[in-house]
């Protein structure tokens, strides 16, 4: 029994080492079945990358690349990516020697932010073996004291990169080096081997193969290859001092200059202004009502404007003003306006009473506005011309010239000194702050006869908040790799210098300035003429303040009006329907003001919104952390 127990395990034991020979055998045949059919489904097969890179005082590096494989596919283009995190990539070449199709152009990944393509067309089809050779010199943005970390294997490569040498020049001997070699992010060298030569100026990187990894990114990538070195103190020179005397620092200086100087010179053509004479006098300019003169001071029609013409009709006895509560109520008691009004006039008076002959202001909520941008459209034929058509051009053109550097000095900057037709058009964006800005001031040289100075530091915080936004978008939306921060502050204060001096060519017209000098005049009685003046007027003309409020509303001085008569005893005024003895003018006056806004009103509009938000990277001793590599791949 015992034998017939031996003999069985005996028995199993057989066939378990023979199940385990089995195994061994049949799993290298699996594997290598499996990279077979990895490396069958890649679109090319890496014959040899070699690299040949020199490091200068400069602290740029100059690269001459050289690859070749064997297309397993058939594809459009080959493109070779730069990672454009804060380094600068000055005359891209390409070549493709024997290849009479090869065309090549430098762009801006179309797919992933940050990256800067070396596009490779003609010739890929399945079978053919190319070589494509690619040249530049990289300005290294990152600062390490006397030394860099570059990578000169970028972790990018979608397949595997055989037969790999990696030929470094360094200005002098290299102190200290640590080579990476991995997964993307990992501190080990798992593939290359390096060598000194020379005394320590050159080093030789080798690898057999830099095969395929997982990334953090769930990507599956080539291995990298980073240097991190160090070189004796003083080889390199001062970081900033790279960052400040670039090669194109030119470029900014001089289309800033030239811009500069070009709305200089329109600017002193439009030196000479007319000289305004303030005519005093109590009474308006003849055939100018408060809309009118509003329009005529600021160029615009707003709510104080609208009102004053409340007041205005009630003085020709046009309509009654009451008081219901808190609520002004319109009255209409002309049906008929006399032969020769304004046909302006006519559209916001019938535009009151369009729902009957009694409205409170609330009820003309959202349906007013209409009349009164009927009413501008008709009183904007009789605009007196405000500035002379020269002026008006050397405005814009100041405004042109302040736009044109935050375009052209990026554009020309890529055009001139990265190659491969590369224009970078990104400062467009600065046209529109540039515009705000002009527009804002504009709307201060049109409104600077018009009230106190609050709309005035209203409209200089809004113009430097939009250039405090525009200056931040410029700085960070323009690449570091086309312009350094030096270079793009440069632009920006050339920029805000000319914006600010546009305005300051506007030059009023004769026709213009000779009104203005009545208006002002006008003005002048209203806010400087004295208490008993005032007083003797009111003896011939009791219902002079009521006359005069709604043009000193549309002038923006109804405070200092109202201020003249706190101690005058004001009688009603003959358009007021009083609800008792006693006339409180100024519970009136607040409740017009707080009802012209409801008048203006339009209807809301309702709206949505969507957004989206982008990240980025940074640089470390490790695998595919160093400045420069990027990577590859086919389209």
């Amino acid at each position: 029994m015992k034998s017939k127990r031996r003999n069985l395990k005996r028995g199993w034991a057989a066939v378990a080492v023979a199940l385990f020979a089995l195994i061994s055998l049949c799993f290298p045949c699996f594997l290598k079945t499996e990279r077979a059919s990895a490396s069958s489904g890649a679109p090319c097969e890496v014959l040899y990358y070699n690299v040949d890179a020199v490091v200068n005082r400069d602290r740029t590096v100059f690269f001459e690349e050289e690859i070749s494989f064997t297309m397993n596919v058939t594809k459009n283009s080959f493109y070779r990516s730069l990672p454009k995190e804060g380094d600068r990539f000055f005359s891209i070449t390409a070549e493709s020697p024997g290849n009479e199709e090869f065309s090549f152009s430098v762009d801006d990944n179309p797919e992933v932010d940050g990256f800067l393509d070396i596009n490779c067309y003609g010739g890929l089809t399945a079978g053919k073996t190319l070589v494509y050779r690619f040249t530049y010199t990289m300005q290294v943005a990152g600062e390490k004291g006397d030394g860099m970390i570059v990578d000169f294997i970028g972790a990018g490569w979608p397949f595997a990169l055989n037969n790999v040498t990696v030929n470094v020049t360094f200005p002098s001997a290299v102190e200290a080096y640590t080579v990476y070699s991995g997964s993307f992010g990992v501190a080990e060298n798992r593939y290359v081997q390096a060598t000194l030569l020379d005394g320590g100026k050159q080093m030789t990187l080798t690898a057999e193969t830099l095969p395929l990894l997982s990334s953090p990114y769930g990507e599956w990538v080539a291995a990298a290859i980073t240097v991190d070195f160090t070189l004796p103190k003083g080889t390199l020179a001062p970081y900033l001092s790279t960052r400040i005397f670039t090669p194109t620092l030119w470029v900014s200086l001089v289309f800033g200059v030239l811009f500069l100087a070009a709305g200089g010179a329109l600017l002193f053509w439009q030196r000479k202004k007319p000289i305004v004479t303030p005519i005093v006098n109590f009474r308006p300019p003849k055939g100018m009502d408060p809309l009118r003169m509003g329009k005529f001071i600021d160029g615009a029609v707003d709510s104080e404007d609208v009102t004053s013409m409340i007041y205005y009709f009630a003085s020709k006895g046009w309509l009654t003003i009451s008081m219901n509560g808190k609520e002004p109520v319109l009255h209409r008691r002309a049906f008929d306006l006399p032969s020769g009004t304004p046909t302006y006039q006519r559209t916001l008076f019938n535009g009151l009473f369009l729902t009957g002959e009694r409205v409170e202001l609330s009820d003309l909520k959202e349906k007013y506005y209409k009349s009164v941008e009927t009413a501008q459209s008709q009183l904007s034929v009789k605009d007196i011309p405000r500035y002379q058509s020269k002026s008006v051009l050397c405005t814009v053109l100041i405004a042109v010239c302040a736009a044109l550097p935050c375009l052209l000095v990026p554009f020309l900057t890529s055009l001139i000194y990265v190659g491969g037709g590369y224009g970078y058009l990104t400062g467009v964006a600065m046209a529109l702050p540039i515009a705000l800005v002009c527009v804002f001031g504009v709307i201060k040289d049109r409104r600077k006869h018009k009230g106190g100075k609050g709309v005035t530091i209203c409209l200089n915080i809004f113009s430097f908040l939009v250039m405090v936004v525009g200056a931040i978008v410029y700085l960070f939306a323009i690449g570091t790799h086309v312009m350094t921060e030096v270079e793009k502050l440069f632009v920006l204060v050339v920029a805000y210098v000319l914006v600010w001096l546009s305005p300051k060519a506007l030059t009023d017209t004769e026709n213009y300035n000779a009104t203005l000098g009545e208006v002002l005049g006008f003005k002048e009685f209203i806010t400087v003429t004295e208490k008993d003046r005032i007083e003797f007027l009111l003896k011939d003309n009791p219902e002079l303040f009521y006359e005069l409020l709604p043009y000193a509303q549309v002038l923006g001085v109804t405070d200092a009006w109202e201020e003249k008569f706190k101690d005058v005893l004001l009688t009603p005024p003959s358009w007021y329907i009083g609800g008792g003895s006693v006339y409180d003018y100024w519970l009136f006056s607040r409740c017009m003001r707080h009802a012209s806004f409801t008048m203006m009103m339009r209807p809301q509009e309702s709206g949505s919104r969507v957004g989206r938000s982008g990240g980025g990277g940074s640089f470390g001793g490790f695998s595919g952390g160093g400045h420069g590599g990027g990577g590859g791949g086919f389209r």
